[in-house]
């Protein structure tokens, strides 16, 4: 009787064992891959930026006020993939960053907009777009949250 009692015990605590470690080996991945996300988002947005700047700059004059409305979406999408990826860094918990992962794909709900209302962008802008959305909606998927149309 001793021995059953014993080999319950010890398959409820490897079973704790295992439970716990596959949660703390989910975090990681999450973590992980969050930060593989938000660097290629990094790298997406500042080719977007440039080929922005090198639309713009065929025709400043004309298209100083688009200029102006898609820079302050562009800034503020960066700016919030940069704040996620401060705290994914400062916190030990994966989920308590899920705050600022929604905010990456507000900013680019918004910048999206922004697009939308400029005139005749070039594909390539799109095209990096595109990727951008792409890379958004992985990390929705990730988080769990609306994805991006």
């Amino acid at each position: 009787m001793f021995h059953v009692r014993l080999t319950g015990i010890a398959s409820a605590v490897v079973l704790v064992l295992v439970m716990s470690s596959t949660s703390v080996f989910a975090q990681h991945l999450d973590r992980h891959e969050t930060r593989r996300i938000v660097r290629r988002l990094e790298e997406r947005s500042d080719v977007m930026q440039d080929r922005i700047d090198d639309w713009i700059d065929q025709r400043r004059d004309e298209r100083r006020r688009m200029a102006e409305d898609l820079n302050r979406h562009l800034d503020h999408f960066e700016s919030a993939v940069i704040n996620l990826r401060s705290a994914v860094l400062s916190h030990d918990e994966p989920w308590d960053v899920r705050d600022e992962a929604r905010a990456v794909l507000d900013a680019a709900v918004e910048l999206h907009h922004a697009l939308d209302r400029a005139d005749y962008l070039p594909r390539e802008i799109w095209r990096d777009w595109d990727g951008l959305r792409i890379q958004a909606n992985l990390l929705a998927r990730l988080w769990r949250l609306e994805p991006i149309p």
